[in-house]
């Protein structure tokens, strides 16, 4: 099947929508908060008013960072989506959350006895997306060789494999938690709820990194990523290398998720619920699909972590952002399995 029609004035009119409803996402999330502020205040970023303060030290870093994960998360969930063929596929339920996890819990387990002082921090920083990014791919690697029959791999084993891995992936750090100090346990408990949290500009930086060469990667791929999307052997037909294609794809897509796992933990459901939204909105074409999900999932991420802030005076306490999609993703799945049964169901 060829490409469908993408003209010049379709993507930029959808890039620009998801520009447009970024910066409105980002202007709400800095008025959210336990103290909110009104949008006049961010005249006040510079001044040495309470306002500006709020903004210079917590506020700004937060939103960013929540940007970037975001953007990251609907970015792999579409792709993810297009690789599958599959309309439920995203990074936790596929368990490539579940496997940066892990990654870079071992990574906390085996740096703790090695390492101390000041330099412990900055090492941190800079090995612990690397080790999430090995337990992301590995774990790729796995579910896609489990569910591999006959030099194939269908989008319903995959599925099922992620289920599976993602569950061993949740024990497998509960045990890793246990191998180290009671506060490194605490932490990293906090860290498997999901939470943006208020980082330096230094390790929002860092992740800025990770999350820049992966989007770039998927967005280089998007091209032979809607053709796969028509299935293996029209996109073979056109050209395409599939396997390499595919490759490619899951190194980006794990990367994604290394840098925003290493730093929030797992946040679930963003990337299954921004991409079908975009092709609500959009269309189906993964090449304005995966560049327009960042861009709305960057929104979509800032504004439930204002609202978690936001939910301070209610329990005394941060709701976790990770909590808080999953209890807004947790029905929208079900909405869409009952949605994906019955289209199946009715092709019979």
């Amino acid at each position: 099947m060829a490409r469908a029609p993408l003209t010049r004035t379709r993507l930029l009119t959808s890039l620009l929508w998801g520009v447009l409803i970024s910066l409105a996402g980002g202007v709400l999330a800095v008025c959210l908060g336990p103290q909110g502020l009104a949008f006049s205040d961010a005249v006040t970023l510079f001044s040495d008013s309470t306002a500006g303060h709020i903004l210079r030290e917590a506020r700004l870093t937060r939103v960013v960072l929540g940007g970037l994960c975001g953007a990251a998360l609907s970015m792999a969930g579409a792709a993810l989506q297009a690789l599958l063929r599959n309309p439920l596929a995203d990074p936790y339920v596929v368990g490539v959350s579940g496997g940066a996890a892990v990654g870079g819990t071992l990574a906390v387990v085996i740096q703790e006895p090695l390492l101390a002082g000041a330099a412990s921090g900055w090492i941190a920083q800079l090995t612990l997306p690397l080790g999430a990014y090995a337990g992301a791919l590995s774990v790729l690697v796995l579910i896609y060789g489990a569910a591999r029959v006959s030099g194939r791999a269908s989008a319903v084993a995959v599925l099922l494999s992620g289920v599976v891995f993602n569950a061993f992936c949740l024990a497998l750090v509960s045990v890793l938690r246990l191998l180290v100090r009671a506060e490194t346990a605490q932490s990293l408990m906090a860290w498997m709820m999901g939470s943006v949290g208020s980082e330096t500009w230094q390790m929002v930086g860092i992740t800025g990194l990770y999350v820049t060469v992966g989007a770039l990667w998927l967005i280089r791929l998007a091209g032979p990523l809607h053709l796969l999307a028509q299935g293996d052997d029209a996109a073979a037909r056109l050209g395409v290398s599939v396997e390499r294609m595919r490759l490619q794809a899951y190194l980006a897509t794990s990367l994604l998720v290394a840098g925003v796992v290493s730093v929030t933990g797992m946040i679930g459901f963003v990337g299954l619920m921004v991409p079908h939204l975009c092709r609500v909105i959009a269309g189906p074409d993964t090449r304005v699909n995966i560049p327009l999900s960042g861009l709305v999932g960057a929104a979509a991420l800032m504004v439930c972590d204002g609202f978690s802030r936001a939910l301070f005076p209610v329990f005394h306490t941060e709701f976790p952002v990770g909590a808080f999609t999953s209890l807004l993703g947790g029905p929208v799945f079900l909405v869409l399995l009952r949605r994906h049964l019955g289209s199946h169901a009715g092709a019979r």
